[in-house]
């Protein structure tokens, strides 16, 4: 009886949202979750609906909740089928039989989606047919009722096949490798039907191959056609490949299914090129494999770059575009790891997720590695994508991919660098800057001023916390700007909501906090609430409502977020709401470390220079090196020490002296600054009063090391031989 009620109310409430009456189609859908379907009835609702249809109405503001909820409960039950192939190779057999038997196995197939696609596609095969055909024995059994019931059986696996819909086109697309033309042309047909544009480039090669038949090229090229229109034909294969695997890598919505489980599917084609018809069971040879969910699209967007690459294998511009992706994967691991340390304890992955991520970053870790071989060339090429899309990620890789190499001779595209020192992020701009004087010491590759302008910024490197801002107001977005940064965050400004995820996920920088309006045009902020709480790239985020309305923050919003501000806050309220969200998030954030990590680095770029022989006007850091030398960790004090001497400034010498009069000083400390102060006399060639007699007490200092520095630095100071006989007479040996 409750099946009865709950298939009745499914029933009204597709029949009103067939009509487009969207609340009444909420009211029964709402009555029959009330009910507590089990997963087995609600997968039964999934396949009367059709999947993709409720995905669509999951996408209606009046109807996402319940379709969401639907379709979640629907997957259990279809987990548990995916899950046992010899279960599915049972329903595939029932095809066989009669009537009622092959429609209650489309049914069930229908319900274990995609797994069940390969076992299907044998039923296309001419050849496989035929052999089976063989094992049905008995009176009735004859030519004419052997092709008939053959024919029955192709018929059923085609409606199956239609019925999942875009659930198959990804072991459709590896099934069009396979060595049976008929089965390589019914897969083309119902790509068409599907209208899917992960299989447009598949099919144009398809279409294109010299060696396909006849009859498979022109179905391949009337699919293309379908899918993507008339202008199927302006493009190469290659270049198919290339736009499909721009797509996955910006995670288009033409190609990106939607998921709900946190592993997902890959398929793949295994066999070799060619063989017999009828040659291979494509259950064998149409494989799949589990991935995490975040990765989906970047392994994608690497396997059509590769599948590009074989088709053409000089086709030059997969090339950056593969490194892009593999640079992407390598960023999107660090991202979840750094989200992972900094989470709370409630919202942490669990061990074995964690510990995947950071398997499947170690193998990772040679992307920066590989990327070298590729050349500077593809390198500036991924570059100037970084730059266009504005992704720090992938300008750093880049940057640090490019430093590694350390190739200063000239190359198309090498003014990217130069570029990069006015990236909006700043780590970017440090990265470029100090790559430059590692790659050119001399400044041969140009923007001197700049290169130090930027270096001068990043010894100035204050510890802050970071505050994305979404609204798609601009006046409240540059009010935000303002007050953010005078109250001592780094601000990171999002004007729409896919730039809210992608620099909310970039790590560059990592965003601590996320203010989002409530009312930000062309966007679902329950859908977007929920994208924070789940991703596991930002769980750690703090999530602070801009609320046009108060009511905003009340009933599913009020457990998504940390806290909750007026869109005219003041500066001072600003300032008192977002340590609260912090503490409410308990965000464990030590926000000096990174600071130190970006002093350290620039600091020892510049002690390295030779002031002699760079264009890099060295000479302005000098008062920005100074203020190093106290109150910052001794590796940076002593690589500002080795600055400063190689500088010979004089300006530094106050700076220097009080280092080493401070006898609380390491000794590395002391004797740095000693032989900078040594430096300074060398170049100005003579010695303060002051100087000469700290100098002459130190050569009766009891360290060796300290005595060498302070006599070498009297040498160089030209003393008149007054001074030098009064050392001479101290120094006597009596």
């Amino acid at each position: 009886r409750n099946k009865e009620q709950i298939l009745a109310h499914f029933q009204k409430g597709m029949e009103h949202y067939q009509l487009r009456e969207f609340d009444k189609a909420a009211v029964e859908f709402q009555a029959l979750l009330k009910l507590q379907p089990d997963s087995d009835l609600a997968l039964e609702l999934r396949e009367r609906a059709g999947f993709q249809q409720l995905i669509q109405m999951m996408f209606n503001a009046k109807l996402e909740k319940e379709a969401k909820q639907l379709l979640e409960m629907a997957e259990k039950a279809a987990a548990k089928r995916k899950g046992d192939p010899a279960k599915v190779k049972e329903m595939v057999s029932e095809l066989e039989k009669e009537f009622e038997a092959r429609w209650r196995a489309i049914y069930q197939l229908v319900g274990v989606g995609e797994f069940a696609v390969p076992y299907l596609l044998n039923y296309l095969s001419e050849a496989y047919l035929t052999e089976k055909s063989k094992q049905w024995v008995g009176t009735d059994w004859t030519d004419q009722t052997r092709q008939l019931r053959k024919e029955e059986i192709r018929s059923a696996a085609l409606v199956t096949l239609r019925k999942l819909d875009r659930e198959a086109v990804a072991p459709l697309i590896a099934g069009l490798n396979g060595p049976d033309p008929e089965v390589r042309r019914d897969a083309a047909i119902l790509l068409a039907q599907a209208g899917d544009f992960r299989a447009v480039a598949a099919l144009h090669t398809m279409a294109c191959n010299p060696k396909e038949t006849e009859e498979v090229r022109k179905v391949a090229a009337d699919a293309v056609a379908k899918i993507v229109g008339l202008t199927a034909t302006d493009l190469k294969p290659e270049e198919r490949y290339y736009e499909l695997a721009e797509k996955f890598y910006y995670e288009d919505a033409k190609v990106m299914p939607y998921f709900f489980d946190e592993r997902v599917t890959l398929w793949a084609w295994t066999g070799e090129e060619g063989g017999k018809p009828g040659s291979v069971k494509y259950e064998e040879k149409t494989v799949s494999r589990l991935v995490p969910r975040f990765a989906y699209n970047e392994l994608m967007a690497e396997q059509a770059c590769f599948d590009g690459l074989r088709v053409n294998p000089q086709h030059e511009p997969l090339i950056p575009l593969l490194l892009a992706v593999t640079f992407a994967q390598l960023n999107e691991a660090d991202a979840i790891l750094v989200g992972q340390a900094k989470a709370p304890a409630g919202a942490k992955l669990s061990e074995a997720a964690v510990k995947e991520v950071q398997e499947r970053r170690a193998k990772l870790e040679k992307a920066l590695l590989i990327a070298q071989p590729a050349g500077k060339k593809h390198l500036y090429s991924v570059l100037d994508r970084a730059m266009r899309d504005k992704n720090a990620a992938l300008a750093m890789s880049c940057i640090q991919a490019l430093r590694r190499l350390g190739d200063s001779s000239p190359e198309v595209g090498e003014g990217k660098l130069v570029e990069a020192l006015n990236f909006p992020d700043r780590k970017v701009r440090y990265a470029a800057a100090e790559a430059l004087t590692r790659i050119a010491p001399n400044g041969a590759l140009g923007g001197a001023k700049r290169v130090v302008s930027v270096l001068g910024n990043a010894l100035s490197e204050l510890t802050a916390r970071t505050v994305m801002f979404f609204d798609t107001d601009g006046q409240v977005r540059n009010r935000l700007k303002t007050d953010l940064a005078a109250l001592g965050y780094w601000p990171v400004e999002a004007a729409d909501k896919q730039a809210c995820l992608e620099k909310a996920r970039a790590g560059f920088p990592p965003v601590d906090l996320a203010l989002i309006a409530s009312d930000a045009k062309d966007t679902n902020l329950l859908e977007l609430l929920n994208t924070f709480n789940k991703d596991v790239r930002l769980r750690h985020v703090a999530v602070v409502l801009l609320a046009a309305d108060p009511k905003a923050a009340e009933g599913p919003a009020a457990n998504l977020i940390q806290g909750c501000v007026p869109k005219n806050v003041s500066k001072d309220d600003l300032g008192k709401a977002l340590p609260a969200a912090f503490a409410k998030k308990d965000v464990p954030l030590d926000p000096k470390t990174e600071a130190v990590a970006i002093v350290q680095a620039i600091v020892t770029a510049v002690a390295d220079l030779n002031p002699k022989t760079t264009s890099y006007p060295l000479a302005e850091l000098t008062p920005t090196l100074i203020r190093l030398l106290q109150n910052h960790p001794d590796p940076i004090r002593l690589q500002a020490i080795r600055a400063l001497g190689n500088l010979a400034n004089p300006a530094g010498m106050d700076g220097l002296r009080q280092v080493f009069c401070e006898a609380k000083n390491p000794k590395e400390l002391r004797l740095a600054a000693l032989q900078g102060m040594g430096r300074i006399i060398l170049e100005a060639r003579a010695v303060s009063a002051e100087d000469c007699a700290l100098l002459r007490k130190t050569l009766n200092d009891g360290d060796a090391d300290l005595r060498a520095a302070a006599a070498a630095a009297l040498g160089r100071a030209a003393l008149g031989p007054e001074q030098v006989g009064a050392v001479l007479r101290e120094q006597r040996i009596r």
